[in-house]
């Protein structure tokens, strides 16, 4: 009687195996058309594609913000370069006019030297 059962059990899980190798299997597609299953596998498909492109994007932020950042800090660069020549360029304006006073001021004691003389 033991033995029965046990075939009786081994008998139905054969069958069951064999349906859920031998069947096709599309959850939730069973009751719809081909027409349908088809669509649905477009849009699986699609779902890859669409997937992929969102990581060709995140990659193309990534570069960007890194290109930006590069930029940022040679701008920063440029900046500081830009300030020091800011004060230079007062420095040289300063020295220029100091120098140009100074020349004005011999000249103009030149000149009275001058008129102090042909008097």
């Amino acid at each position: 009687m033991l033995l029965l059962i046990y075939f009786i059990i081994l008998f139905f899980l054969t069958i069951i195996i064999s349906h859920l190798f031998k069947g096709n299997i599309l959850e939730g597609l069973s009751d719809c058309s081909d027409d349908e299953k088809r669509q649905n596998s477009l849009v699986y498909k699609n779902t890859g594609v669409i997937k992929h492109q969102q990581a060709d994007i995140n990659n193309f932020k990534k570069k960007a913000e890194t290109e930006i950042q590069e930029l940022s800090k040679r701008i920063a660069g440029f900046q500081k370069t830009i300030s020091k020549n800011t004060r230079q360029i007062k420095n040289n304006d300063k020295t220029i006019k100091a120098i140009a006073k100074k020349a004005m001021n011999a000249a103009k004691a030149k000149q009275a030297k001058m008129d102090k003389l042909s008097m």
